[in-house]
């Protein structure tokens, strides 16, 4: 503003015009200040090269400059903030995800980099969680209660304040007893049976979703009997608060892992114990070309292919009249945006019938309005990726030490796989060559996991391929 003022005789208000122009990028908005620019300095005498120069200048800091105090300040915090993350990690990491705790894409790419840093991040426990997300002695990150959905912080204060005075909880009975009811009611304690948080305590979560009808039942009798000023035995004897017998938990199948993941995703916005994609490893390592953190990284359309679940899907109409499809997938790293159109969406209609599964999304990566996105073409159940997304089955072999009984388990292992992909066997000689032999068409193979295990238990690992 300063430079604008004094050498192109610009008034302040245009000055900061100018400022504004710059600071946001708009090109159309600034060739005007340029040409008066240029204009104004030239009528005081100023060469006009080095007016020119002094523009190319000041546009070139607007895109991204500090003042001196400024980076300074800036540099000061990020040597503090990397000396924290080296020497106190966990610590750290801890802040960050308390900073971030009702940010829950946020909050799993934290988890996500713990991961990578070895830092285990455990789910909330009412026995240890406190209101933020806290250090163990072992260095391990523990989940806040406050991160949990429907938990508000004065249900968190009464669960801490009641875990201090009276010590751990021995069961949902002892803890509906011990907390205030009025603050912690039954959506409360329901998305903490949810979230895990009674783990320590019992590992059915089934159970202990059944028994909160009879613990908040039994916890309004014991308030109101403490209430009463009813005096129980301990009181006689000098305890310090009428004590409550757990009771039994009623006899229910637990959860299958799919139940147990999702209920956990509801009450804490992503999964923490585990992931859906968890049991399909092998076929994200085999299909997989991205995920949804790298998703953030692309500039280009360019193709993709991501095994996620989709969490969320919304159809609209168009303004032609179409169905389209928008919403949220994720997978074990990040959640991204998806869009389906019209065509895709009649086409992909039989697979999204069933959202309780993962999928392997291809289409191309979206880089509109920041990206982080794919508008899908298909949409394949993971389960069945190997028969749609192969079309040939590669074996690999070295010609040393291969002997004629491996070669007849071989023949016997394809036989029990027929299918419709062809087959390679590609032979190598170490330090001559490689031959390739093409299998007939009826000797056509169904990828799986099976037929991998089989030629592993025969040759080792390495040799199968699917392309």
């Amino acid at each position: 503003m300063k430079i604008a003022t004094k050498l192109a005789s610009f008034s302040l208000a245009q000055a900061d015009n100018l400022r504004r122009a710059m600071a946001k990028k708009k090109t159309d908005q600034m060739e005007p200040f340029r040409v008066k620019f240029n204009a104004g300095a030239t009528a005081r005498n100023y060469p006009a090269d080095k007016v020119e120069r002094i523009w190319d200048m000041m546009e070139k800091f607007a895109e991204y400059g500090f003042n001196k105090s400024h980076s300074a300040a800036y540099a000061v915090i990020a040597y503090q903030t990397t000396w924290l993350k080296t020497h106190y990690p966990s610590a750290f990491m801890a802040a960050l995800m308390t900073m971030d705790k009702g940010l829950s894409d946020k909050i799993m790419s934290k988890i996500v980099e713990c991961r990578d840093m070895d830092i285990a991040v455990l789910p909330p426990d009412v026995n240890e969680s406190d209101l933020d997300f806290t250090v163990n002695k072992a260095h391990q990150i523990r989940f806040g209660l406050a991160a949990v959905k429907n938990v508000g912080e004065g249900a968190v204060k009464s669960i801490i304040e009641a875990r201090q005075t009276g010590g751990p909880f021995k069961g949902i009975f002892d803890f509906a007893s011990r907390v205030e009811s009025r603050k912690v009611n039954r959506r409360v304690l329901e998305a903490l049976v949810k979230c895990g948080a009674f783990d320590s305590l019992t590992d059915n979560r089934a159970a202990l979703m059944a028994a909160v009808e009879s613990a908040l039942e039994r916890a309004v009798r014991d308030q109101a009997d403490r209430e009463a000023g009813q005096t129980s035995m301990f009181d006689l004897l000098g305890g310090n608060g009428a004590k409550t017998v757990e009771a039994p938990l009623p006899d229910v199948e637990p959860w299958s892992k799919e139940e147990h993941l999702r209920y956990e995703k509801e009450a804490l916005g992503f999964f923490i114990t585990g992931h859906p994609l968890d049991h399909y490893r092998r076929l994200v390592e085999r299909y997989s070309t991205s995920n949804g953190e790298k998703l953030k990284e692309l500039s280009e359309p360019e193709e993709v292919r991501i095994a996620a679940v989709i969490t969320n899907l919304d159809k609209k109409i168009t303004k032609t009249g179409k169905t389209m499809a928008v919403g949220q997938a994720e997978d074990q790293f990040s959640p991204f945006k998806i869009t389906i159109f019209s065509e895709a969406l009649e086409a992909n209609k039989e697979a999204l019938e069933n959202l309780d599964q993962p999928f392997l999304l291809v289409g191309k990566a979206d880089v509109r309005e920041g990206g982080n996105g794919v508008l899908i073409d298909r949409v394949v159940p993971l389960v069945h990726a190997d028969k749609v997304c192969s079309n040939e089955v590669h074996f690999r072999l070295r010609s040393t030490g291969l002997a004629k009984t491996q070669i007849e388990r071989l023949k016997a292992c394809l036989s029990r796989h027929p299918g419709s992909c062809r087959a390679f066997i590609h032979m190598q000689i170490p330090g001559r060559s490689e031959v390739t032999f093409v299998l007939p068409p009826r000797l056509g193979l169904q990828p799986s996991d099976e037929l991998v295990d089989e030629v592993r238990a025969i040759f080792g690992g390495g040799i199968v391929t699917f392309q």
